[in-house]
């Protein structure tokens, strides 16, 4: 495979984790949403690592109570 096919399917893998990202916060969905992690992943949100799944079991919890919740994804730079 060349080097400019391997960034593409690069760019497309790190496009659609983010996705999955935005789709489970968005849906309280928690597996969709630790899927977009690795399982040791560490979150920083504040200042304070925290492991990622226990993060987005604390995510679902808080965003659960809000009405709606709308995550897009723009314009990105990927390097």
């Amino acid at each position: 495979m060349s080097d400019a096919a391997q960034r593409a399917l690069d760019h497309i893998d790190i496009y659609t984790t983010m996705s999955r990202y935005c789709h489970g916060v968005d849906r309280c969905d928690l597996a969709i949403l630790k899927s977009a992690f690795w399982p040791d992943a560490t979150c920083n949100y504040s200042d304070q690592d925290i492991d990622a799944m226990t993060w987005a079991e604390n995510c679902v919890k808080g965003i659960s109570q809000m009405e709606r919740t709308l995550h897009t994804i723009g314009n990105h730079w990927i390097t």
